[in-house]
């Protein structure tokens, strides 16, 4: 295992500084829904939904719940950093154990390696958690006989655990940024029965 983690450090392609996010800090509650801020955050929009542009807020976001908002983006964010490649080398390596006759050999490295190109842009706690997954048989529909395909476990990985926050994340950055409506300009009572063809009262 040594020798492979360090092959594989040797094939990856330099990745900018950027903080890491270990599988120890990301709790699962980090990376489920917080469903009471969405609840709160959907009472501000307005009840107006353009064909066009923007949605507008019916009011604005409170200091607390915009400094609520502002700090799960910031954990979202951080969630979603990409995994370093020796650690998803590492995660996939401990699964294709699982399915030695794909494992072991000298193209185990080559292996590897593709499946650690393909997963590049998701967090090595998602990566880890599928990867777990297929090696203990719970994934569903899984075929037990042959490992994931690199396709294959990119996908699982993707909607089992990244695609929630990845929405979550534009709901919030929409909220974030989103204006308050302007209030209609209230009509004469000519202008309203001239909208209407009719009198009134």
């Amino acid at each position: 295992m040594r020798w492979l983690s360090a092959h594989l450090a040797a094939l990856a392609p330099a990745r900018p500084n950027s903080p890491r996010v270990s599988t120890a800090r990301i709790k699962p509650t980090d990376c489920r829904r917080d469903r009471q801020l969405a609840r709160e955050l959907d009472s501000c929009w307005s009840g107006w939904i353009p064909d066009r542009g923007a949605r507008a807020l019916a009011r604005p976001l409170p200091n607390a719940l915009r400094r609520r908002a502002s700090e799960r983006l910031a954990l979202i964010e951080a969630a979603l950093v990409p995994g370093d490649a020796s650690g998803v080398g590492r995660a996939v390596s401990r699964m294709l154990g699982y399915w030695s006759a794909r494992a072991i050999g000298a193209d185990a490295a080559a292996i590897v390696a593709q499946y650690v190109c393909v997963l590049s842009d998701l967090p090595l706690w998602a990566i880890e958690r599928t990867c777990e997954g297929y090696a203990e048989g719970k994934i569903t529909g899984q075929h037990r006989a042959f490992a994931p395909s690199t396709a294959m476990l990119w996908q699982t990985t993707h909607d089992l655990h990244v695609a929630a926050l990845l929405d979550e994340r534009e709901e919030i950055m929409a909220a974030l940024a989103a204006k308050v409506e302007s209030a209609a300009p209230k009509l004469s009572r000519e202008e309203i029965e001239a909208k209407l063809g009719r009198k009134v009262g």
